[in-house]
């Protein structure tokens, strides 16, 4: 039997291949984890609206190195609307124009990617896109040309909920083809999402404890006028 060995060279190539791309996987997973402990969600929970969200939108898109899109949805309107984008530099002109594009023509229910997986209720996850996997989303034409702009080569949908409540939709995409989404960046994309739900909670309690100390303030403002009266008529 011939004995064959794998010259010394090739060896060394292919460890220092592997620990590269450990390397890259470890540097993936400190960015998103510096992520998710620093999104910023604390501060819009004290807003007076929920209706702003590209800060966490850009640290999301920067984690990634590509784009993040949050939507919320609207009972009042059906619509879902754009209210969270970020994007990093190279990328950001074709999403800024979907975000003019839907801020006219917003999606519902079932439109669109957003659309699908807040109506499904659950992600999507195409960790290569081809062909035209995520035109067939599109509405129309005009959707189809912003769409088809964006370049999008590695996507992630996913629902938003706030205890029990869908109330929106997560995407995250990168626009180039040097490192696809994997199982772990769909773990990141719902991790996110989970915290916007909270977030979404705590804004919503908020907002009613406000409410309430301010009726509380009005009722005891109009207990002193009265008071002050009836010792007036006295």
């Amino acid at each position: 039997m011939v004995s064959r060995t794998v010259p010394t060279s090739k060896r060394l190539l292919v460890s220092s291949a592997s620990e590269r791309q450990n390397a890259e996987r470890e540097a993936w997973r400190r960015r998103r984890a510096e992520c998710l402990a620093n999104l910023g969600l604390e501060a819009v929970t004290v807003q007076a609206s929920f209706d702003n969200l590209d800060e966490p939108a850009q640290r999301i898109a920067e984690a990634i190195s590509g784009a993040a899109m949050l939507y919320l949805y609207s009972p009042g309107t059906g619509e879902l609307q754009m209210v969270g984008l970020g994007a990093i530099a190279p990328i950001a002109e074709p999403f800024r124009e979907l975000r003019a594009h839907l801020a006219h023509s917003p999606y519902h229910a079932g439109e669109g990617l957003p659309g699908a997986v807040f109506q499904i209720g659950r992600p999507l996850f195409f960790s290569d896109v081809r062909g035209s996997a995520i035109l067939d989303f599109a509405r129309d034409d005009g959707d189809r040309a912003v769409v088809q702009s964006l370049n999008e080569q590695t996507l992630i949908a996913t629902p938003i909920e706030s205890y029990g409540d869908r109330i929106g939709a997560l995407v995250i995409a990168r626009s180039d083809d040097r490192r696809n989404l994997d199982a772990e960046d769909l773990e990141f994309a719902q991790a996110i999402a989970e915290r916007i739900g909270a977030a979404a909670h705590i804004h919503r309690l908020t907002r009613i404890s406000q409410e309430g100390h301010r009726a509380a303030e009005e009722l005891a403002r109009r207990e002193v006028d009265a008071r002050v009266r009836f010792e007036a008529v006295l």
